[in-house]
């Protein structure tokens, strides 16, 4: 009988409300094979900023993405190459919105590392997204923040490690 993969709770933050863009889940460890990062996010002002993740703290040209994106009356599709962070647009001023974003093979050490996303807000929009961090460092950290708008209290973030089954 085959083993299946299981989940380890990592690091749980809720934010209490003190001001601040930027939320550092830190102190990854390189001991499972992939990380799902779920988020329930509200922000402060909604001034046109959108949600965004950066990986071990850099901020180099590394990140593209590739968004589906559908707000009830527009579909959108693009690609970002060259970017400073991998942005979406699952986040509202009004309604915690649910962000669930895979990060596969995360420890491994000799390939780049590929994200995959996906948010819904009923009263934003729904988002897929697949996203690539063009390093081959294991990721340690991540931070989710907003370029301008501050991280509303109670936004949640919960992260874990999953260990593949064994056959």
């Amino acid at each position: 009988m085959a083993k299946t993969a299981t989940y380890s709770l990592i690091q749980s933050y809720t934010h209490s409300g003190a001001s601040t863009t930027t939320i550092t889940l830190s102190s990854i460890p390189a001991t499972f094979t992939d990380l799902v990062v779920v988020s329930n996010v509200l922000y402060s002002a909604n001034n046109g900023d959108y949600m965004s993740w950066r990986i071990n703290g850099d901020s180099s040209s590394l990140y593209s993405n590739t968004p589906l994106v559908g707000t009830g009356s527009v579909a959108e599709s693009y690609r970002a190459t060259n970017d400073t962070k991998i942005a979406f647009y699952g986040s509202s001023t009004s309604n915690y919105v649910p962000v669930i974003t895979n990060f596969m093979d995360y420890a491994n050490t000799t390939t780049n590392k590929t994200i995959l996303q996906r948010a819904s807000g009923a009263a934003s929009s729904v988002e897929a997204r697949v996203g690539l961090y063009r390093s081959t460092a294991a990721i340690s950290s991540i931070s989710l923040f907003f370029a301008v708008a501050s991280i509303a209290a109670g936004t949640n973030i919960k992260i874990y490690g999953i260990q593949a089954g064994n056959a």
